[in-house]
């Protein structure tokens, strides 16, 4: 019996110590859940905190942002509004040697010569501009013949490289003659453009009206070597042949013309004085406002 009963105690003992150790077990349990749980709420409340203080942050920063464009609209809009003040922009000086140059003036007789001769600088002008453009078309047929006398070399094809060589050989020669004319017209070109230059010097020394010279003598080997034609008519009058004379013997970079027989218009240079060789015409019968039977009446487009 004794022996049961020590059996019964050890037992019962044991499982009440089992049932402590499971309570200790499930306080500790308890409180670490409890230990969590609190954590787990400061935590929550520390990022509710946190994002609360952004929004107040980001608040405060549109608030802030709205105000200041608020402020430079109504500076700008009180800007507008306000009229601006002219200023006295300072005077200009001007420098006398910098100032406009009016173009010379040349009498009538020289404004038409002038006005024909640069015309005719500015069309042969064109025609350069012209064959250079020929030129260029040309040289662009020559490469394109080279090209295609390249394929038909490449493909072997005999009856295309014959076409090709033909084409090629006539691109070369429409080229060489481009060139040519192109020369040719560049010549030209700086042969007026010389003749205008010099007839641009010698209107800077032409007078206003041509001085008259005095009436003299001529023969058929004739003291004024450039004869111009006829000049004047029934219907024109002295002056208007003296100018008409005039400009035909300043186209041709004479300084010296002479009207002979009524309507003869002569010039030469006055370099060697030739218009005075046979002497000076005694006879006044003959020494009429546009010249008489071999005699000329001279004037001088030469103030020197």
């Amino acid at each position: 019996m004794k022996l049961h009963l020590g059996i019964f105690l050890a037992l019962a003992l044991l499982v009440l110590v089992s049932s402590v150790r499971d309570e200790s077990r499930q306080l500790e349990s308890e409180e670490e859940s409890a230990t969590d749980d609190s954590r787990s709420e400061a935590r929550a409340e520390a990022r509710a905190e946190a994002q609360a203080a952004v929004r107040v942050e980001a608040r405060s920063k549109i608030a802030a942002s709205a105000k200041s464009n608020v402020a430079d609209k109504t500076e700008a809009e009180a800007k507008a509004q306000k009229k601006p003040v002219d200023k006295p922009q300072p005077k200009a000086t001007v420098d006398p040697k910098l100032k406009f140059q009016p173009a010379p003036t040349h009498p009538p007789y020289i404004k038409k010569v002038l006005s024909m001769h640069a015309k005719k600088v500015k069309n042969q002008q064109s025609k350069v501009a012209a064959s250079a453009k020929k030129v260029k078309t040309a040289e662009a047929n020559v490469a394109s013949a080279t090209l295609f006398l390249d394929k038909s070399l490449a493909y072997h094809n005999v009856g295309h490289q014959k076409a090709a060589m033909d084409s090629l050989l006539r691109a070369q020669d429409a080229l060489t003659v481009a060139k040519k004319e192109h020369r040719l017209e560049q010549d030209k070109y700086e042969v007026v453009q010389k003749e205008h230059a010099k007839l641009q010097t010698s209107a800077e020394k032409a007078p206003e009206v041509p001085q008259h010279m005095g009436c003299y003598k001529d023969k058929p080997t004739r003291a004024l070597p450039h004869g111009h034609g006829s000049v004047g008519g029934v219907f024109m009058t002295n002056s208007f042949a003296i100018k008409q004379c005039a400009s035909l013997a300043f186209e041709t970079s004479d300084n010296v013309f002479g009207l002979q027989n009524g309507n003869e218009c002569w010039s030469g240079h006055s370099s060697k004085h030739d218009y005075a060789k046979y002497g000076l015409q005694r006879d006044m019968k003959e020494c009429g406002p546009l010249g008489g039977g071999w005699t000329n009446q001279v004037y001088s487009l030469s103030e020197e």
